[in-house]
Formats: structure tokens, sequence, C-alpha cells
């Protein structure tokens, strides 16, 4: 990469990136960020994006970038180096780490793709931890987020994942906020970015490989789509997962009024009650988010929390008192005559 940032400030490119971390609140004056930097284009793009805008007046971004080596291809070493490298170029400090990621997967029984989210995604909350940073920025795009969408829609999904990718979340329950600046930017503004910013990067075979399973939505289904059913299934499905999300923000505000009026209380750090009142008398859809925002501010493991268990608790709200289920997380579930209480119990308990 060449170190221009005075160069770059006019790119439009540049300007969008700089009009997504102002629109969303995604960064704050003088904030510390982590970039993670795999060494492919989109993410060596964000890098200068965000190093640009660092020397910009109001800005100062302070950047930290941090590549684990996932140790899946005979050229991770070979990128590990590269992306150590554009950092030093850039006069910026750099975190590296490694992670036996087939190991991990193998133990799991995940799929190599999520193992190495999960990985990657608690090294970077480790190294903002190190480093003091506000937030975690990745390089997911426009076609990363129609890729998650129609694959959720494929493997069966409720309207909280066909909102699909956000601007920003809490990093894996943390203080810390995971960005994605580039997320109103198509694949191809990035390479065309990449290419005028004479920028450098490394190309991952394994993009090619139709076996992972994102592989083959970008370059088979999309594709297929696009050819017999839609040229523009890129933009019905960006548009499907905004209106999913539009539509997610007002029953989770809905939910979470109906939770407030269950008056939750917390005698102690294992219990939380709710009033069963409120929830008998709600939607079924309303009583489901309130008692989904009741798990996840309890801790629940929310990605074992599937439609099936959530279900299996609203039944639970109808069954005769007393009554109670166990849920993921060594979770019981227990219902009054007026009241659902969670309890983390201290041995797996029988429905």
């Amino acid at each position: 990469m060449t170190n221009r940032p005075t160069q770059l400030l006019p790119d439009p490119f540049v300007r969008r990136v700089a009009d997504a971390i102002d629109e969303s609140s995604l960064l704050a004056p003088g904030d510390r960020v982590v970039v993670g930097v795999s060494g492919g284009v989109d993410s060596v793009a964000l890098l200068a994006s965000l190093h640009t805008l660092a020397s910009e007046p109001g800005r100062g971004y302070a950047i930290t970038v941090a590549h684990l080596n996932h140790r899946l291809r005979d050229t991770a070493d070979t990128d590990e180096t590269f992306v150590q490298s554009l950092a030093d170029a850039l006069a910026l400090p750099c975190h590296t780490g490694r992670g036996d990621i087939r190991q991990q997967a193998q133990t799991t029984g995940e799929s190599l793709e999520t193992a190495g989210r999960a990985a990657r995604y608690n090294f970077l909350l480790a190294v903002a931890a190190d480093v003091d940073a506000a937030a975690v920025a990745t390089g997911h795009h426009y076609n990363d987020n129609v890729e998650t969408v129609l694959h959720r829609i494929l493997r069966g999904t409720h309207l909280r994942e066909l909102a699909g990718m956000t601007p920003r979340r809490p990093l894996l329950g943390s203080e810390v906020q995971l960005i994605r600046p580039l997320l109103p930017l198509r694949r191809e503004e990035i390479a065309e970015f990449a290419a005028r910013a004479e920028l450098t990067w490394r190309e991952d075979h394994t993009n090619r490989d139709a076996t992972f399973t994102r592989n083959a939505l970008r370059h088979e289904l999309l594709p297929l789509l696009a050819d017999r059913f839609n040229p523009r299934i890129d933009d019905a499905i960006a548009r499907l997962s905004q209106s999913a999300r539009q539509a997610e923000a007002y029953l989770a505000a809905a939910g979470s009024a109906l939770l407030a009026a269950c008056n939750p209380a917390q005698p102690d750090a294992d219990t939380l009650a709710l009033d069963l009142p409120p929830l008998v008398d709600a939607e079924p859809l309303l009583r489901s988010y309130a008692m989904r925002q009741a798990l996840e501010d309890f801790g629940a493991p929310m990605r074992h929390l599937g439609h099936a268990r959530l279900a299996d608790l609203d039944a639970l709200l109808a069954a005769p008192a007393p009554s109670r289920l166990a849920l993921p997380g060594g979770i019981l579930a227990e219902r009054s005559i007026d009241q659902i209480t969670y309890r983390r119990a201290t041995t797996p308990a029988t429905t």
C-alpha cells in the first residue's frame, strides 16, 4: 500500500466511508479502533480508508491492525507477513495471532467457516481489550450482507436474522462495538478504489472453493438467480434485509415495553422473575420478543435458543402451574400461578 493519506482524501470512496461512519455514529473523534485485516482487498481497502480519515481534522482515530493466522492454507504465513509489513509501512501497531481452526472445528462439530469466525472475533476482542479500543472494524460490505441473508433464508430463519448485518453491534456481548464502515459499498466499488489507490493485497484462492457455503452462494446460486429470475437479485435481497431491520427494530421496542410491564425482578445473579399476566394477555409475537429479551438480559446462550425452544417456552405459559422447562445453558424456566422464573440450574433439569 502506498502511504498517501492526503492524496486519498478527495477519493469518493473514502468520502462514502466517512459518511457511513458519521451516519451510524460508528466512531467518535479520537477513538481507538482495531481493524481486522486478512490481507484481502476488502480489509486492505478498509484500512486504507480509515488510515486516510484518521489524518482528517476532527477525527484523529488511533488505529491498531490485527490479523489472525487461521493456518488453513499454504499461504497463511505469507499472508501474516504481508499484513505485518502493511502495518509497518503505515507506521501502525500490529497484533497477530494464530489458531488451529481445523482442530477447533473437529472438536466443536462446527464448519470451518463457523469455527474461523468465532476464533477471529474472540481474537479481535482480545486485541481491543489489550489496546483499550472502543471498536473493532471489519471489511464486511454490501454483497456480504446479501449473501448472509440468502444463507439464512436457505437454512431457515426468523425476522431478526433476515435483518442481516448491522453497521454496528456489541462484539460478543462486550462494550466493544463491532463496526462495518464498508457495509453500504459493493464489492466492485471496493475493487475499483483499490486499483485507483494503487493498493496491494493478497488473493485468497479458497474464495473460489465451492465446498465453502458462502463461496457456493456467491459463485453459483446468486448468478443462477440473477440469470433465471431477477438480474437485480442483490438489490431485492438488500431491500428485504432493510425492511426486516425496520420491522425488527419496531417489534424489539414493543417487546421491551412488554417486558418492562412484567416487572422483571432479579433477587440474585442466578434468578430472574417476571409477572405472568402481561405475557399471557399479549399477542404471541410480542410475547416471544419479550421472552427473548429477558433471556438475553439473563445471559442465556441465544445461538442455542432456536424457534423450537422458544415455542416450548411459549407453551410453558399455558401449562398448569407448577410447570418447568429445561433450556440450553443450564437455565430452568419455572411457571407458577402468577410468575415465570428463570434460574441457572446447578444440575441438568428435566421437563
